[in-house]
């Protein structure tokens, strides 16, 4: 006789708790420990009341970011647990047998597996809250920020594993479908993407992660964080509870997956009703699964290995595939994962029958043309340039300098196009080339032909320009570049564009302000090292606040008249000799910082920060304006000035 109870019965309830208590009891053992761990290094030192809620504060909102990425992998063992009877012929038998219907069975089991995966790290937080009390500390903010994290990243996570039960028949089909349901869209999409770009010269990424969101673990953990940021404010007269505004993000992210996991769930509801208990023991447990997880799993593994052969038999430098070289291992990889997935999913090795034979050629003349239609660049990716009205700022990176340009500034975004178009028309240096320079990183110090003089004759470069777009979108390639001193005087040639380019008196003021987009920075404690490498004599002299002005102004003014040769002068010890003076200067950056960040702690709009940077540069007598300063002031003598000339 079945229960009146179709929605919930406890004893099936506690059956399922009782029969992996080991399992969950350990879980709760260890997270005692940590908890206990955690609220003792918390408390150790005698701090003051607002240092202590802040490192509460700071513990708790930690743990609830991190807190799904653990559970993500521990439900993986439960949901295996609680569902292991749907993968014995016998067990299952049995169980549909009992005198309860399917929907109390499967809500029983649910039930029993949330509360074994949310109790333990429950515990945890309680046990670590008790740690807070002793110290007369209760953060309610935080305490329900992570008991919330737990809940939500328990539903969505069982959810998943829920699902991938009731989809196959096999206890490690289960973990493997577990796993794929967390990561093949992320996963699959990147791959897809790195494997499309060997095809597209410059494009550094496609990878729109518009289906990332798929993949929750990823997902969870970009956008749940402790936003530190907002303990600039410092209120000392707040109680407990509102004292160092630190604030977590990504709730509202946490509460999407919880409806989301409750969906789920509603679905593996309908599919456990549907399914045949004569399934227990396959791979899949229906059978019009099987031709997509064939072809899903056999085509990205194709793409991979395909990749792979592709790095390992080609040279690894060389920005482009060979399509020549890519066709023969697309349709080796296909027709190896296609048998390989078949063979996994039938559960024998009898799978190379003449049909079998047919759908893995077909399938691989599909993945074959894919790739040739992708190496032919249809859309013109890689020609993508926006037009300059659109613009409002861009930035170039060259070796270890970045050089932004704002819009109006004198053409220098409009010269940027020009050299990105020069780059596109010439196409990738040949493959002879790039063997010849491989292994080799010449051009420590800067770009100009003494550098290639010094150490080679064509070495290994690259060129990374992004366009921010006034709609707020972003545009970025890089180009891997082979540097040849005998074309850097050809007007055709990307080295000639290129130089021009670095050497316009406006890109040459912003070699001072190294990894920004900047506004304006201001020198602001300096110093000036003398060295004597023949009598061994070292002197420090330190250069004034009143004096920084006027250092500032006299290094632009080098740099506009043309007395610096060579572009990274900050960091160049070229001209050191028996007897040298080096200037090291710390700077205060305005940064224009534009990323994606700024949506998390801001409005998105262009903010503005300061930070300081290191610049040292060898002090050489061409530096006429820096030079004549430091005479004038008396930070060197004319005797040194007499020496370093020598």
């Amino acid at each position: 006789m079945r229960s009146k109870n179709t929605l919930f019965n406890k004893t099936l309830y506690l059956k399922q708790i009782m029969r992996i208590w080991p399992v969950w009891s350990l879980v709760s053992l260890g997270g005692f420990f940590v908890a206990v761990a955690m609220a003792m290094n918390v408390t150790t030192f005698n701090e003051s009341r607002n240092d202590l809620i802040k490192n509460f504060r700071y513990a708790y909102f930690n743990a609830a970011s991190i807190m799904p990425a653990v559970i993500m992998a521990y439900v993986c063992i439960i949901s295996v647990s609680v569902f292991s009877y749907l993968f014995s012929r016998r067990s299952v038998d049995f169980m549909h047998s009992i005198p309860v219907s399917r929907g109390c069975l499967y809500t029983s089991t649910v039930l029993a597996g949330l509360t074994m995966t949310a109790g333990p790290f429950i515990v945890w937080e309680v046990i670590f809250s008790i740690g807070a009390a002793t110290k007369g500390i209760f953060l309610s903010g935080a305490f329900f920020t992570a008991l919330w994290s737990i809940i939500s990243s328990t539903v969505i996570f069982f959810a998943i594993g829920t699902l991938a039960s009731q989809l196959v028949g096999r206890f490690f089909a289960q973990i493997m479908m577990y796993g794929v349901l967390n990561f093949i869209f992320a996963f699959g999409e990147s791959m897809i993407d790195y494997f499309a770009r060997g095809f597209l010269y410059g494009v550094p990424e496609l990878f729109t992660r518009k289906l990332e969101f798929l993949s929750p673990v990823i997902y969870i953990s970009k956008h749940t964080y402790y936003a530190s940021v907002y303990d600039i404010i410092w209120p000392m007269d707040m109680g407990a509870d509102d004292a160092l505004p630190g604030k977590f993000e990504g709730l509202d992210v946490l509460s999407y997956y919880a409806i989301a996991g409750l969906l789920i769930l509603f679905i593996s509801y309908f599919i456990y009703k549907q399914r045949k208990s004569e399934v227990a023991s396959e791979v899949l447990a229906f059978n019009a699964l099987k031709p997509v997880i064939l072809y899903v799993l056999s085509g990205l593994g194709a793409v991979i290995s395909t990749f792979i052969l592709s790095r390992l038999f080609d040279f690894s430098n060389y920005p482009l595939f060979r399509l020549t070289m890519v066709l023969p291992f697309m349709l080796l990889s296909t027709i190896i994962c296609y048998f390989v997935g078949k063979m996994i999913i039938e559960r024998t090795v009898r799978v190379f029958t003449s049909r079998s034979m047919i759908n893995a050629l077909i399938f691989a003349a599909v993945m074959m043309c894919g790739t040739f239609l992708l190496s032919l660049d249809i859309p013109k990716i890689h020609e993508y340039i926006p037009e300059s009205s659109d613009v409002e700022f861009a930035y170039v990176e060259y070796l270890d300098d970045r050089y932004c340009m704002f819009e109006g500034e004198e053409g220098l975004t409009e010269c940027v196009m020009d050299v990105q178009r020069k780059i596109i028309d010439n196409g990738p240096a040949p493959l002879s080339e790039w063997k010849e320079v491989n292994g080799y990183y010449g051009m420590y110090y800067g770009y100009g032909v003494d550098r290639i003089d010094e150490y080679a004759d064509k070495v290994q470069n690259s060129l990374r320009i992004t366009y921010i777009l006034k709609d707020g979108s972003k545009v970025t390639r890089s180009y891997p570049l082979i540097v040849s001193k005998d074309r850097i005087e050809d007007p055709d040639t990307v080295e000639y564009a290129l130089d021009n380019l670095l050497n316009l008196e406006p890109m040459r003021e912003k070699e001072f302000v190294i990894d920004t987009t900047p506004v304006e920075y201001d020198i602001w404690w300096g110093n000036i090292y003398f060295n004597d490498n023949i009598n061994g004599d070292y002197k420090d002299v330190q250069i004034s606040n009143q004096d920084m002005p006027l250092l500032k102004e006299a290094m632009l003014n080098d740099l506009r008249e043309g007395n610096i040769d060579c572009y990274n002068i900050l960091y160049s010890d070229i001209y050191e000799g028996d007897y040298s003076i080096s200037v090291d200067v710390n700077r205060a950056v305005s940064q224009y910082y534009y990323n994606d960040y700024m949506y998390r702690y801001g409005n998105g709009e262009y903010q503005y920060y300061m930070y300081d940077q290191w610049a040292q540069f060898n002090l050489y007598p061409g530096l006429e304006n820096v030079c004549n300063m430091l005479l004038d002031k008396g930070y060197i003598t004319s005797d040194e000035y007499e020496a370093l000339k020598k």
